[in-house]
Protein backbone atom coordinates (compact mmCIF):
# COMPACT_ATOMS: atom_id res chain seq x y z
CA UNK A 1 0.00 0.00 0.00
CA UNK A 2 1.37 3.36 -0.90
CA UNK A 3 1.43 6.21 1.63
CA UNK A 4 0.39 9.27 0.22
CA UNK A 5 2.92 11.80 -0.46
CA UNK A 6 2.56 14.86 1.77
CA UNK A 7 2.40 12.35 4.67
CA UNK A 8 5.38 10.65 3.21
CA UNK A 9 7.10 14.04 2.61
CA UNK A 10 6.44 15.07 5.75
CA UNK A 11 7.33 12.04 7.15
CA UNK A 12 10.69 11.72 5.67
CA UNK A 13 11.42 15.62 6.80
CA UNK A 14 10.53 14.48 10.72
CA UNK A 15 12.99 11.84 10.17
CA UNK A 16 15.50 14.07 8.84
CA UNK A 17 15.72 16.47 11.66
CA UNK A 18 15.32 13.68 14.11
CA UNK A 19 18.31 12.54 12.80
CA UNK A 20 19.86 15.78 13.05
CA UNK A 21 18.61 16.59 16.37
CA UNK A 22 20.92 13.91 17.49
CA UNK A 23 23.62 14.85 15.67
CA UNK A 24 23.43 18.61 17.00
CA UNK A 25 25.60 19.76 19.59
CA UNK A 26 24.11 21.44 22.85
CA UNK A 27 25.22 24.53 21.58
CA UNK A 28 23.19 24.24 18.37
CA UNK A 29 20.30 22.52 20.41
CA UNK A 30 20.37 25.71 22.76
CA UNK A 31 20.52 28.02 19.50
CA UNK A 32 17.58 26.16 18.01
CA UNK A 33 15.24 25.72 20.49
CA UNK A 34 16.14 29.75 20.74
CA UNK A 35 15.67 30.15 17.03
CA UNK A 36 12.20 28.21 17.67
CA UNK A 37 10.96 30.41 20.71
CA UNK A 38 12.38 33.33 18.24
CA UNK A 39 9.77 32.17 15.86
CA UNK A 40 6.74 31.00 17.83
CA UNK A 41 7.39 34.44 19.56
CA UNK A 42 7.31 36.23 16.69
CA UNK A 43 4.87 34.20 15.63
CA UNK A 44 2.40 34.75 18.34
CA UNK A 45 3.10 38.67 18.26
CA UNK A 46 1.94 38.86 14.69
CA UNK A 47 -0.67 36.86 15.83
CA UNK A 48 -1.23 38.95 18.67
CA UNK A 49 -0.73 42.06 16.64
CA UNK A 50 -3.41 40.69 14.10
CA UNK A 51 -6.01 39.89 16.94
CA UNK A 52 -5.35 43.78 18.59
CA UNK A 53 -5.89 45.21 14.77
CA UNK A 54 -8.50 42.94 14.33
CA UNK A 55 -9.93 43.60 17.82
CA UNK A 56 -9.56 47.45 17.20
CA UNK A 57 -11.16 47.28 13.82
CA UNK A 58 -14.08 45.47 15.77
CA UNK A 59 -14.19 47.63 19.07
CA UNK A 60 -13.93 50.45 16.06
CA UNK A 61 -16.75 49.23 14.22
CA UNK A 62 -18.86 48.46 17.69
CA UNK A 63 -18.05 52.19 18.96
CA UNK A 64 -19.28 53.40 15.68
CA UNK A 65 -22.02 51.40 15.41
CA UNK A 66 -22.93 52.23 19.47
CA UNK A 67 -22.19 55.93 18.38
CA UNK A 68 -24.56 55.65 15.44
CA UNK A 69 -27.01 53.78 18.37
CA UNK A 70 -26.59 56.71 20.88
CA UNK A 71 -27.47 59.39 18.13
CA UNK A 72 -30.50 57.43 16.98
CA UNK A 73 -31.14 56.55 20.84
CA UNK A 74 -30.87 60.83 21.50
CA UNK A 75 -32.78 61.21 18.32
CA UNK A 76 -35.62 58.99 19.75
CA UNK A 77 -35.50 60.13 23.16
CA UNK A 78 -35.34 63.83 21.40
CA UNK A 79 -38.43 62.65 19.28
CA UNK A 80 -39.93 60.93 22.48
CA UNK A 81 -39.34 64.38 24.69
CA UNK A 82 -40.80 66.50 21.75
CA UNK A 83 -43.50 64.04 21.53
CA UNK A 84 -44.38 64.22 25.03
CA UNK A 85 -44.24 68.11 25.38
CA UNK A 86 -46.41 68.40 22.69
CA UNK A 87 -48.94 66.28 24.58
CA UNK A 88 -48.22 68.30 27.61
CA UNK A 89 -49.05 70.62 25.63
CA UNK A 90 -52.33 69.81 24.08
CA UNK A 91 -53.24 68.64 27.16
CA UNK A 92 -52.25 72.14 28.93
CA UNK A 93 -54.62 73.41 25.88
CA UNK A 94 -57.57 71.23 26.21
CA UNK A 95 -57.45 72.32 30.08
CA UNK A 96 -57.15 75.88 29.28
CA UNK A 97 -59.95 75.38 26.41
CA UNK A 98 -62.30 73.80 28.96
CA UNK A 99 -61.48 75.74 31.77
CA UNK A 100 -62.59 78.98 29.40
CA UNK A 101 -65.51 77.34 27.86
CA UNK A 102 -66.74 76.22 31.74
CA UNK A 103 -66.21 80.11 32.30
CA UNK A 104 -68.03 81.20 29.24
CA UNK A 105 -70.88 78.79 29.75
CA UNK A 106 -71.18 79.93 33.70
CA UNK A 107 -70.86 83.69 32.47
CA UNK A 108 -74.05 82.48 30.23
CA UNK A 109 -76.24 80.57 32.37
CA UNK A 110 -75.39 83.78 35.26
CA UNK A 111 -76.57 85.99 32.17
CA UNK A 112 -79.62 83.88 31.62
CA UNK A 113 -80.36 83.51 34.96
CA UNK A 114 -80.10 87.86 35.47
CA UNK A 115 -82.32 88.11 32.14
CA UNK A 116 -84.88 85.50 33.71
CA UNK A 117 -84.58 87.02 37.15
CA UNK A 118 -85.17 90.40 35.24
CA UNK A 119 -88.22 89.32 32.83
CA UNK A 120 -89.73 87.48 35.71
CA UNK A 121 -89.43 91.00 38.18
CA UNK A 122 -90.56 92.88 35.34
CA UNK A 123 -93.70 90.87 35.02
CA UNK A 124 -94.24 90.74 38.67
CA UNK A 125 -94.56 94.40 38.40
CA UNK A 126 -96.45 94.61 35.61
CA UNK A 127 -98.65 92.38 36.96
CA UNK A 128 -98.71 94.37 40.44
CA UNK A 129 -98.87 97.24 38.38
CA UNK A 130 -102.10 95.98 36.42
CA UNK A 131 -103.51 93.94 39.38
CA UNK A 132 -103.22 97.36 41.43
CA UNK A 133 -105.22 98.69 38.63
CA UNK A 134 -107.74 96.07 37.81
CA UNK A 135 -108.59 96.56 41.94
CA UNK A 136 -108.83 100.78 41.46
CA UNK A 137 -111.20 100.12 38.67
CA UNK A 138 -113.20 97.76 39.86
CA UNK A 139 -113.00 99.17 43.25
CA UNK A 140 -113.82 102.50 41.62
CA UNK A 141 -116.84 100.88 40.08
CA UNK A 142 -118.30 99.07 42.99
CA UNK A 143 -117.72 102.36 44.62
CA UNK A 144 -119.81 104.18 41.84
CA UNK A 145 -122.46 101.25 41.94
CA UNK A 146 -122.90 101.86 45.19
CA UNK A 147 -122.58 105.57 45.28
CA UNK A 148 -125.64 104.71 42.96
CA UNK A 149 -127.74 102.31 44.47
CA UNK A 150 -127.41 103.59 47.82
CA UNK A 151 -129.86 105.66 50.60
CA UNK A 152 -129.86 108.98 50.48
CA UNK A 153 -131.31 110.67 53.53
CA UNK A 154 -131.97 114.32 53.72
CA UNK A 155 -134.19 116.91 55.08
CA UNK A 156 -136.40 118.17 52.56
CA UNK A 157 -138.92 120.27 54.12
CA UNK A 158 -138.72 122.60 56.97
CA UNK A 159 -142.00 123.84 58.52
CA UNK A 160 -141.88 127.33 59.91
CA UNK A 161 -142.79 127.98 63.57
CA UNK A 162 -145.86 129.91 64.44
CA UNK A 163 -145.55 133.74 65.06
CA UNK A 164 -143.06 135.14 67.83
CA UNK A 165 -145.49 136.45 70.90
CA UNK A 166 -145.97 136.00 74.34
CA UNK A 167 -147.38 132.77 74.97
CA UNK A 168 -145.89 130.65 71.86
CA UNK A 169 -145.05 127.23 71.78
CA UNK A 170 -142.19 126.93 69.51
CA UNK A 171 -141.86 123.97 67.47
CA UNK A 172 -141.63 123.00 64.29
CA UNK A 173 -142.14 119.88 61.71
CA UNK A 174 -138.93 118.60 59.90
CA UNK A 175 -139.71 116.32 56.88
CA UNK A 176 -137.19 113.63 55.81
CA UNK A 177 -137.01 111.17 52.68
CA UNK A 178 -134.63 108.70 51.29
CA UNK A 179 -133.75 109.97 47.80
CA UNK A 180 -131.37 106.82 47.25
CA UNK A 181 -132.59 103.48 45.60
CA UNK A 182 -132.05 101.07 48.30
CA UNK A 183 -133.63 101.05 52.04
CA UNK A 184 -131.66 102.98 54.53
CA UNK A 185 -131.35 101.29 57.81
CA UNK A 186 -131.20 101.97 61.67
CA UNK A 187 -132.34 105.45 60.93
CA UNK A 188 -132.14 107.72 64.40
CA UNK A 189 -132.75 111.62 64.11
CA UNK A 190 -131.50 114.12 66.47
CA UNK A 191 -133.27 117.92 66.34
CA UNK A 192 -134.06 120.84 68.52
CA UNK A 193 -134.39 124.53 69.38
CA UNK A 194 -132.24 127.28 70.13
CA UNK A 195 -131.96 130.75 71.24
CA UNK A 196 -129.14 132.55 71.28
CA UNK A 197 -127.74 136.37 72.08
CA UNK A 198 -127.06 138.08 68.64
CA UNK A 199 -123.04 137.78 68.15
CA UNK A 200 -122.51 135.06 70.80
CA UNK A 201 -121.15 131.75 69.31
CA UNK A 202 -123.13 128.64 68.45
CA UNK A 203 -121.86 125.31 68.25
CA UNK A 204 -124.59 122.63 66.36
CA UNK A 205 -122.77 119.39 67.07
CA UNK A 206 -122.37 120.31 70.93
CA UNK A 207 -126.39 121.26 70.71
CA UNK A 208 -127.05 118.07 68.56
CA UNK A 209 -125.00 115.68 71.31
CA UNK A 210 -127.21 117.34 74.19
CA UNK A 211 -130.65 116.47 72.03
CA UNK A 212 -132.61 113.27 72.98
CA UNK A 213 -132.89 110.75 69.52
CA UNK A 214 -135.73 110.21 67.65
CA UNK A 215 -135.55 106.35 66.11
CA UNK A 216 -137.24 106.06 62.63
CA UNK A 217 -136.01 102.79 61.54
CA UNK A 218 -135.98 101.81 58.10
CA UNK A 219 -136.64 103.85 55.20
CA UNK A 220 -137.28 102.76 51.95
CA UNK A 221 -136.48 104.64 48.97
CA UNK A 222 -138.86 107.80 47.94
CA UNK A 223 -140.05 106.84 51.64
CA UNK A 224 -140.92 110.22 54.01
CA UNK A 225 -140.16 110.27 57.61
CA UNK A 226 -141.57 113.48 59.85
CA UNK A 227 -139.54 114.42 62.90
CA UNK A 228 -141.41 116.85 65.36
CA UNK A 229 -139.46 120.04 67.23
CA UNK A 230 -141.12 121.55 70.28
CA UNK A 231 -139.80 123.28 73.39
CA UNK A 232 -140.82 122.40 76.53
CA UNK A 233 -143.00 125.51 77.37
CA UNK A 234 -144.45 128.88 75.87
CA UNK A 235 -141.82 132.09 75.79
CA UNK A 236 -142.38 135.10 77.43
CA UNK A 237 -143.44 138.06 76.36
CA UNK A 238 -139.57 139.74 76.53
CA UNK A 239 -138.13 136.42 75.07
CA UNK A 240 -140.55 137.44 72.07
CA UNK A 241 -139.27 141.15 72.13
CA UNK A 242 -135.87 140.24 71.55
CA UNK A 243 -136.23 137.72 69.15
CA UNK A 244 -138.62 139.47 67.55
CA UNK A 245 -136.06 142.73 67.66
CA UNK A 246 -133.48 141.29 66.13
CA UNK A 247 -131.46 141.05 69.95
CA UNK A 248 -132.03 137.59 69.42
CA UNK A 249 -131.74 134.82 66.96
CA UNK A 250 -134.22 131.65 66.49
CA UNK A 251 -131.65 128.68 65.27
CA UNK A 252 -133.48 125.44 64.54
CA UNK A 253 -130.55 122.32 64.24
CA UNK A 254 -130.32 118.43 64.04
CA UNK A 255 -128.49 115.16 62.56
CA UNK A 256 -129.51 111.91 60.70
CA UNK A 257 -127.58 108.57 61.53
CA UNK A 258 -128.52 105.70 58.99
CA UNK A 259 -126.20 102.46 57.43
CA UNK A 260 -127.27 102.11 53.38
CA UNK A 261 -127.18 98.51 52.59
CA UNK A 262 -123.81 97.95 51.76
CA UNK A 263 -123.10 98.14 55.92
CA UNK A 264 -121.48 101.41 55.43
CA UNK A 265 -122.80 104.09 58.28
CA UNK A 266 -124.04 107.76 56.72
CA UNK A 267 -124.60 110.90 58.43
CA UNK A 268 -126.68 113.97 57.58
CA UNK A 269 -126.22 117.04 59.33
CA UNK A 270 -128.55 120.44 59.33
CA UNK A 271 -128.85 123.69 61.12
CA UNK A 272 -131.07 126.97 60.13
CA UNK A 273 -131.44 130.14 61.46
CA UNK A 274 -134.94 131.96 61.47
CA UNK A 275 -134.67 135.85 60.13
CA UNK A 276 -136.39 137.98 61.79
CA UNK A 277 -138.78 140.19 61.25
CA UNK A 278 -138.20 139.08 57.76
CA UNK A 279 -138.91 136.77 56.00
CA UNK A 280 -140.63 134.53 58.85
CA UNK A 281 -138.59 131.52 57.14
CA UNK A 282 -135.43 129.54 58.56
CA UNK A 283 -132.53 129.69 55.98
CA UNK A 284 -128.74 128.00 56.15
CA UNK A 285 -126.38 128.85 59.05
CA UNK A 286 -122.64 128.84 58.28
CA UNK A 287 -120.55 125.46 57.12
CA UNK A 288 -122.86 122.63 59.36
CA UNK A 289 -124.83 121.46 56.76
CA UNK A 290 -123.01 118.03 55.59
CA UNK A 291 -124.30 114.69 54.07
CA UNK A 292 -121.77 111.55 53.44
Amino acid sequence: MRTIWPIGYVKRKMHERAAKRKEETPTDRAARISATATAWMAIFTLVLMLVGVGTYFILKNQLHEMHEGGTQTDKIIAAANLIESHQKQIVDDNKKILSDNRNALAESLAENRREIDLTIKQNRQAFEISERDIKRVLDASIEASRTDQRAWVGVIEVASPPELRQGTVLNSTVTISNQGKTPAYNVIQRAGFRIIKNGDQFDPEREVAASSPQTQGIIMPSGKRELSICTLGAIGSQRADELNSGEYRLFLFGKITYDDAFGRHHQTRFCMVMEIPSPHSFSPYDDYDYAN
